[in-house]
């Protein structure tokens, strides 16, 4: 072999090693990129999710469904939407009676039960509890549920949350339940209650 021939030979092998070690950091890259983007993906697609359920802390700028004093048990109609409360209903309770001792709200589904598995678990009840604090809607708690399915009797048990507020305080109550989790889900009727759930 020349010089020549030698020294492109060299060259050749000198390109064929570097575009290996290119194409291994690509791969490395767009193993890592994968990961990454996986992990980003999945928070975007929860963050979306919470996103579009719409109901929560932006509730509190909303107008009242309806007002109680002292005491609530009240069902919405089976479709209901307020503005700045996407889905939801929001009631409002002036000075919350204590029953031994202890003031609770609920939201509990107050519709058909679903007659199939898959319905009660989809089956979801959000709600969202506020306490008016100088001159503002202060936000306490979030809290959701699902249905559960009793396989032995095949029926279900369908989702309601109580939460504890402070006796004598006024308090909202924002709440949501639907055939599911999704913002496009349906609404169902959704009670709310003073006192636990009914």
């Amino acid at each position: 072999m020349t010089n020549i021939d030698s020294g492109r030979a060299e060259m050749k092998m000198g390109r064929i090693i570097s575009r290996m070690g290119i194409v291994s950091v690509c791969a490395s890259a767009l193993v890592l990129s994968g990961c990454i983007g996986s992990a980003e993906g999945e928070g975007f697609e929860e963050e979306v999710g919470e996103t579009e359920q719409a109901i929560g802390i932006e509730c509190a700028g909303a107008t009242a469904t309806a007002s109680f004093t002292g005491s609530v048990d009240w069902v919405s109609p089976q479709t209901y939407n307020t503005t700045s409360c996407y889905k939801g209903v929001v009631i409002d309770v002036n000075s919350i009676n204590a029953i031994g001792g202890v003031s609770t709200v609920a939201a509990s589904w107050a519709d058909t039960a679903p007659t199939t598995q898959a319905a009660c678990e989809a089956s979801w009840v959000q709600i969202d509890v506020f306490q008016w604090v100088s001159g503002s809607w202060s936000h306490l708690i979030s809290d959701d549920a699902n249905g559960i399915w009793n396989s032995s009797t095949g029926k279900c048990s369908v989702p309601g949350i109580a939460e504890g507020v402070n006796p004598g305080s006024t308090v909202r109550v924002s709440a949501t339940a639907r055939t599911s989790q999704s913002s496009s889900a349906p609404t169902r009727k959704v009670a709310i209650h003073s006192g636990g759930i009914s």
